[in-house]
């Protein structure tokens, strides 16, 4: 089967679903994947690895995402981080993915895009092709059982009226822009939550259910656990970092991904100070193009390396409570400390200190190093929070990911 996929946004939008691209290459799928990276980044070597065609759609930026995310402050709005988002970055994009959409509907007989893949949801639909949409986080998916992330639970009828009040906001936040957009495909109008964000028929949820228990799969959305890269596809570790884990005790790794990005010198400041207020062997990531200074004591400094070969060899995990770092540290069986910047980040955290794996969930601009060294310190001891995380490891392991995922396209197709 020929199988077209479209993604944007950074590495956490993009890599997930080259894992899935990669899965069913395996399968014996031939598997194109439209690219919008708004870091700029270069995935050929990766999709070559996955056995993939890489079609890179290169849009003009009007800044760049540091500094669009500085813009933004150090506690962002969700809204006001999506006006400048889709404003600064994925509206300009549109007219190039859909360039690569129509393309992609026209030799392919399945569709899969990303949430924000809107040129080629709209392209199967007039095309009549099957279309499947990716999703990385359940808390933003209507469902009357339990309110949006954040909100008091109020009963099914004004859960209800919250979602819609929320799909409201999210179509104010996108503004006119999105009418206009269906309106040039020819189409009708749409809200952007849920319509266009998600496909009618199936919508594939990359998270673990196990931090959401009892909400299973619902309507047309489906489950499928973390979408991960093998093991093959990736970079091995620096071998300074691999002489630096075999020389002791496993570290505590401290990075905050592509949110140290807002605000890049006090975040290098305020993780430098953590780790060493912390006392113990550290691995510090520092943000790209940051200098790498020598080790201080027992701190070892990188930049990007993988998280699949590292987390297995840490003994904790503090970070931003990204979707895609909260599942690589559960996959490893590791607790976290999560230190958010916004409020999906937060989320994640919670649920994690809900399922027994998170030794606390703090904001970045209101916490005080010490209070993180000292909650880090605590995760790295705690016996109850080893198991917790393990307890989840082990239910990850039961999710399938990509073959779950892959199994329900196939369906899909049939």
């Amino acid at each position: 089967m020929r199988i077209g996929m479209q993604t944007w946004g950074s590495d956490g939008d993009i890599r997930p679903v080259l894992a899935l691209g990669g899965g069913l290459a395996r399968r014996g799928h031939t598997v194109s994947v439209a690219v919008t990276s708004v870091d700029r980044k270069d995935y050929t070597l990766l999709c070559k690895n996955l056995g993939i065609s890489y079609v890179p759609v290169v849009a003009e930026h009007r800044i760049e995402v540091n500094e669009m995310l500085a813009a933004c402050g150090k506690n962002p709005s969700a809204l006001r981080m999506v006006r400048m988002l889709l404003g600064d970055f994925f509206f300009p994009a549109l007219a190039p993915m859909d360039e690569a959409a129509r393309a992609l509907a026209d030799e392919s007989d399945l569709l899969v895009g990303h949430m924000l893949a809107w040129p080629l949801h709209a392209r199967a639909i007039r095309a009549r092709k099957p279309y499947a949409s990716v999703a990385y986080w359940p808390g933003l998916i209507p469902d009357h059982r339990r309110p949006p992330e954040g909100l008091p639970a109020m009963g099914r009828w004004l859960n209800g009226v919250l979602w819609k009040l929320s799909a409201h906001a999210i179509d104010l936040a996108v503004g006119p822009r999105l009418r206009a957009f269906w309106d040039e495909q020819g189409l009708p109008r749409r809200h952007a939550m849920p319509d266009t964000m998600y496909s009618r028929d199936l919508n594939l949820v990359a998270s673990t259910p196990a931090l959401y228990p009892g909400l299973g799969d619902w309507a047309q959305h489906r489950f499928c656990g973390q979408f991960t890269i093998p093991a093959l596809a990736e970079p091995s570790l620096p071998a300074e970092l691999e002489a630096f884990l075999a020389d002791g005790e496993p570290p505590a790794f401290l990075g905050m991904g592509s949110s140290a990005q807002i605000d890049v010198d006090a975040c290098e400041a305020f993780v430098v100070d953590v780790a060493t207020r912390l006392g113990r062997r550290c691995v510090v990531q520092l943000a790209p193009g940051r200098a790498i200074p020598k080790a201080k004591g027992e701190i070892h400094f990188v930049h990007n390396v993988a998280h699949g070969p590292l987390f297995p060899r840490v003994a904790a995990v503090m970070h931003h409570g990204g979707a895609g770092t909260t599942h690589s540290v559960l996959a490893a069986g590791k607790p976290a400390v999560i230190v958010a910047f916004m409020a999906e980040q937060t989320a994640w955290g919670r649920q994690l200190v809900r399922a027994g794996a998170g030794g606390g969930v703090f904001r970045y601009t209101k916490v005080a190093p010490e209070r993180v060294a000292a909650a880090l310190g605590a995760t790295m001891s705690s016996a109850p929070l080893r198991a917790g995380a393990e307890r989840l490891a082990e239910a990850m392991r039961q999710d399938g990911g990509v073959e779950t995922a892959a199994t329900h396209l196939e369906a899909l197709a049939r």
